[in-house]
């Protein structure tokens, strides 16, 4: 917990998030950094990155990267583990939400992602083949004959 959020480093992303579980934000830091941070930790200065290279202070208010040439002195360093069985109970209910709503499942099933790759490609074709229809209606109705002659009006008496 670093300035009442808490911070995970995962790959070549830093995230910052609420207690409450909601992401601040995700900082791509794989153009900032070297080599991929292998720790994070903190001391009275900030919040610190280390890599292969060396380690780096962070300052997230400019989210700035600064290589450290010094020796780190008195950081506590992150110690990956793993989380114990309630945490990882409520980060899959989490992860899952409620589910898909309606909308959402009609909309893939509209377009064809509901079927995966060979859905999409199949409601492509139905499409193509339903422009191809609606061409060919016109094309015979334009070409009927006489459909463009001028009709005479007869009189009665």
């Amino acid at each position: 917990m670093f300035a009442g959020e808490l911070i995970a480093a995962c790959g070549d992303t830093l995230l910052l998030i609420t207690p409450a579980a909601e992401l601040i934000e995700a900082i791509d830091i794989g153009y900032d950094l070297e080599a991929a941070p292998t720790g994070i930790g903190i001391n009275t200065s900030g919040l610190w990155l280390k890599s292969d290279d060396g380690a780096y202070a962070v300052d997230l208010n400019s989210l700035t990267f600064t290589l450290s040439t010094e020796a780190v002195n008195a950081v506590d360093w992150a110690v990956p583990g793993r989380h114990g069985d309630t945490i990882h109970a409520a980060l899959e209910k989490a992860s899952f939400g409620k589910g898909v709503s309606l909308t959402q499942m009609l909309l893939d099933l509209h377009s064809g992602r509901f079927f995966g790759k060979l859905g999409t490609a199949g409601m492509d074709m139905v499409a193509v083949l339903l422009i191809l229809l609606a061409s060919s209606g016109v094309w015979v109705w334009t070409t009927k004959p006489g459909r463009f002659r001028r009709k005479h009006s007869r009189e009665k008496y």
